[in-house]
């Protein structure tokens, strides 16, 4: 059935256009406003589950997190106590690694 373009059909065609064309407009500005906001929960959620996996996952000495908790507390006494040197860095890393 063809379509006949009445003066009346064209003007309720050309406010729904240009009614989509607002609200594409709104969306997109609401999207930008909302971006940052939501990538920046989305890394916040992400670095806690690395964190969490990394405090729940047993190894040898404990977690890894505790580990270097443990050297860098080492390092701050070494370097309080003027006993901080090349053979303590070298430990240092090695256990980090």
């Amino acid at each position: 059935m063809p379509l006949i373009l009445t003066p009346t059909i064209l003007s309720v065609v050309l406010n729904l256009m240009l009614r989509m064309e607002r609200y594409k407009t709104a969306l997109e500005e609401e999207i930008e406003k909302t971006a940052p906001k939501i990538c920046s929960c989305l890394n916040r959620s992400a670095l806690s589950s690395w964190a969490r996996c990394f405090r729940t996952s047993p190894t040898s000495g404990g977690s890894p997190l505790n580990a270097i908790n443990l050297t860098l507390l080492s390092l701050r006494l070494a370097h309080a106590t003027g006993k901080l040197g090349d053979n303590t860095l070298e430990q240092a890393f090695e256990t980090i690694e």
